[in-house]
């Protein structure tokens, strides 16, 4: 356990010293999260690099560690002054405690859902259910096998076909003696904390107020619909819910949605009920996207800073962050592609410039360049298996119409979205036009 500890915190120092040298100018606080975003970027990656020719084990394992303490040390002897934090630094950490409530709301049930130990075995919670079972046995499967990519343990022979390198932190740590329980946990959390300030840190970047990014992270984080709505009872004390779904098990709501499996005011989609909860939806059972969103977010930070503020450094991180998302989460890495290529073409539309265009092309071009062996070694077979990839306007809305079905999901955030896009800058709704292309 202990050596597994030790090996999570290499990465993180080794992550957070090389991020003082390529993020300098930024500020301390977006210093910290960005390096930290590395660390876990490099415990991630550089293992798996070596482990595709040498296979997951001790060897790769030792490379990937020592090729990652000298690219901190190539770092260390470029920075000319290096120095410790100063207590101005520190203190400028003070305002990130307003997110604090959102990690130990996330730190609670990750502890509570991810076998929790009780005298009788071990238990988890209904939303990890059936996800819970898959990632355990990716993470033991990568660990005892040793083959990279593993195969599944439940069909031998066949490679996993999922983006399955969110999984490798886990493995690492269980190889190295760590609980399987403790191997899950302490990287989900490290990445846990890197989607709370990555939301935190895009908000920033695009609001340009500490107290407007507060409020957005909240509602991404704690935001809802309507849906709740459907969970009062009716005047008679029977049960809403039960009565539109044909469950007459339960005297009234309030008992419906204690006992019955898996029924949430805010993922219930036989009534319609569809956008669901980030946290315990989301980042807590699916895996990849909680890794997935540990750097998409800082994409999307840097991306705002090099689109809209011409931050030429954004660039290497970006296309590093970028070409290594598909397989952590092939999800991120799509959204990502559409928001820059809106980013892209808006911007050499209005100020055509033939520098601007080389540096868009770069991005673009080492990005794809980086993610190209995981995309066809990988992600598109994945992609033609299961259809994931279609055109179907209206998705996941069954029973409503189109307006409707948006109004009770996203609630006051749907409603007022016309009105708070008016209230934008012209350089705010340009950046809101990215996300607005993706959702359509």
């Amino acid at each position: 356990m202990i050596l597994s500890i030790l090996y999570l915190l290499f990465y993180a120092a080794a992550g957070v010293l090389i991020g003082r040298y390529l993020f300098s100018t930024e500020s301390f606080p977006r210093r910290l999260w960005l390096g930290l975003t590395l660390g876990l970027f490099g415990s991630i990656w550089l293992p798996s690099l070596f482990s595709f020719v040498l296979g997951f084990g001790t060897v790769s394992h030792i490379l990937g560690a020592v090729l990652m303490a000298a690219l901190t040390v190539l770092c260390l002897l470029q920075k000319k002054k290096a120095h410790a934090a100063t207590a101005a630094e520190l203190r400028s950490l003070l305002p990130l405690l307003w997110l604090m409530p959102i990690f130990l709301i996330g730190a609670y049930l990750f502890s509570t859902h991810i076998l929790e130990p009780k005298s009788d075995g071990y238990y988890v919670g209904q939303t990890t259910y059936g996800d819970l079972a898959m990632h355990l046995g990716f993470i033991s499967s990568l660990a005892e096998q040793g083959f990279f990519p593993p195969e599944y343990s439940i069909f031998p022979g066949h490679t996993v076909n999922y983006p399955f390198l969110c999984e490798v932190p886990s493995a690492s740590l269980f190889q190295f003696g760590s609980s399987l329980r403790w191997a899950y946990l302490l990287p989900a959390l490290y990445a846990y904390a890197l989607v709370i300030l990555g939301v935190y840190f895009a908000f920033q970047a695009w609001l340009k107020r500490a107290d407007r990014a507060r409020f957005a992270t909240y509602l991404f984080f704690v935001g809802g619909g309507f849906g709740f709505i459907y969970f009062f009872d009716r005047l008679n004390g029977a049960s809403t819910v039960g009565a539109l779904i044909g469950e007459s098990s339960y005297a009234n709501n309030l008992a419906y949605l204690l006992n019955d499996f898996y029924v949430t005011p805010t993922n219930l989609p036989r009534i319609g009920l569809r956008w669901v909860n980030p946290i315990v939806d989301m980042l807590i059972p699916q895996r990849a996207t909680l890794f997935g969103w540990a750097f998409l977010f800082p994409c999307l930070y840097l991306l705002i800073r090099f689109a809209f503020e011409n931050w030429k450094a954004a660039l290497p991180p970006l296309i590093l962050f970028a070409g290594g998302l598909p397989l952590i989460h092939t999800h991120s890495f799509l959204a990502l592609g559409i928001v820059s290529a809106t980013y892209c073409v808006e911007d050499l539309v209005r100020h055509f410039d033939r520098q601007r265009l080389v540096q868009w092309g770069c991005y673009g071009c080492l990005a794809v360049l980086l993610a190209a062996p995981q995309l066809f070694g990988f992600a598109f077979q994945q992609a033609s298996e299961s259809g994931m990839v279609r055109l179907h306007f209206n998705w996941a809305n069954e029973v409503d119409s189109f307006l409707w079905f948006y109004v009770k999901n996203l609630g006051w955030l749907f409603i007022l979205l016309p009105f708070g896009l008016l209230l934008l800058s012209r350089r705010d709704r340009r950046i809101a036009r990215g996300f607005l292309v993706l959702w359509l």
